[in-house]
């Protein structure tokens, strides 16, 4: 007997990136929706079974307009809303009435009307640190709000680098579920061969980290 494949939703799909992920570790994604035309052309190309629905999920308000387009009941809703106004990076003053900054609400009325068994949002480590104009953290209210649609939430800051990723790359991760049970962080993975980086940054660094065993530029040299 074959189980059916769990049914995730992409939402701020981008190019698809994150979706793959979750496509290689089992999950069928019929759905995903983006705004960008390229993005949107490209995970067409590379996913013509999949429904990529162009548009500003802004304008998805209603509860009928969401099933109207997602007509089957997903057991996981992913994304990462853009998060130019959390990110490091870029303008050293950031302005916190960013409209950038509030799309974790459309992403979060998503799931109020679907209801999925569980959720996962991606975004910068910048989003820890960001308070709202009255000083309340950015993380906080967006915890709050997961936790009043019935979900228990959890928050991780990974590091790419320590899964066997060869980048030193952190990112935050929301995620919530219905049944009431906490997951957990996943457990680091590190590939073969690994150096501790420790052994020659004592000085910099005062916890244990390690470095992928290849480096991109050992892999391009590779072909």
């Amino acid at each position: 007997m074959t189980l059916a494949q769990p049914i995730a939703v992409d939402l701020f799909a981008g190019a698809g990136g994150f979706g793959l992920g979750f496509k290689m570790a089992g999950f069928s994604i019929p759905l995903s929706v983006e705004i960008d035309t390229w993005a949107c052309d490209t995970l067409r190309y590379n996913h013509p079974d999949m429904t990529v629905i162009q548009y500003d999920i802004r304008d998805f308000n209603t509860e009928s307009q969401v099933k109207e387009i997602c007509i089957f009941k997903p057991d996981i809703i992913i994304g990462g809303p853009p998060c130019q106004g959390f990110s490091i990076a870029g303008p050293a003053q950031k302005d916190p009435k960013d409209p950038r900054n509030t799309l974790f609400i459309n992403f979060a009325q998503w799931i109020s009307f679907l209801q999925p068994k569980a959720f996962v949002m991606e975004n910068v480590k910048g989003l820890l640190s960001r308070k709202n104009v009255d000083g309340i953290k950015v993380i906080d209210i967006i915890k709050n709000t997961f936790e009043e649609l019935g979900y228990l939430v959890e928050v991780w800051l990974l590091n790419a680098a320590e899964y066997g990723v060869p980048q030193i790359r952190e990112r935050v991760f929301i995620i919530g579920n219905n049944t009431g049970k906490k997951i957990g962080a996943p457990p680091k993975r590190y590939s073969l061969g690994l150096l501790n980086f420790n052994h020659f940054q004592l000085s910099i660094l005062d916890h244990e980290k390690l470095f992928p065993a290849f480096t991109v530029m050992k892999l391009l040299l590779k072909g």
